[in-house]
């Protein structure tokens, strides 16, 4: 099975991007990004109107982030579109 490629969408984009002055933690988002790369299944997969939309979690300095994404896959690739990226009480 080979890597499955990232897309960034707008509002993953700009939080992310926002992150240039804290290098620890836009690494701590790479590392997590990485993993999901190799494993997309990693994430919790949500339920009800969310289903098909995975999270994942990690804690950063008694700080938990989140991240969230849906998976694609097609005969041309396989695809990780991340939607959000953030603290968790903002992404509720």
């Amino acid at each position: 099975m080979s890597d499955f490629q990232i897309h960034l969408l707008p509002g993953a984009r700009k939080y992310l991007k926002s992150l240039k002055k804290n290098k620890h933690l836009r690494n701590k988002f790479q590392i997590v990004i990485d993993e999901l790369r190799k494993n997309p299944f990693l994430g919790e997969e949500k339920k009800g109107d969310l289903a098909g939309v995975f999270t994942i979690d990690f804690t950063y300095n008694k700080t938990v982030y989140e991240l969230a994404y849906f998976i694609v896959q097609k005969q041309d690739g396989q695809y990780i579109f991340v939607i959000l990226a953030g603290t968790r009480d903002k992404l509720l």
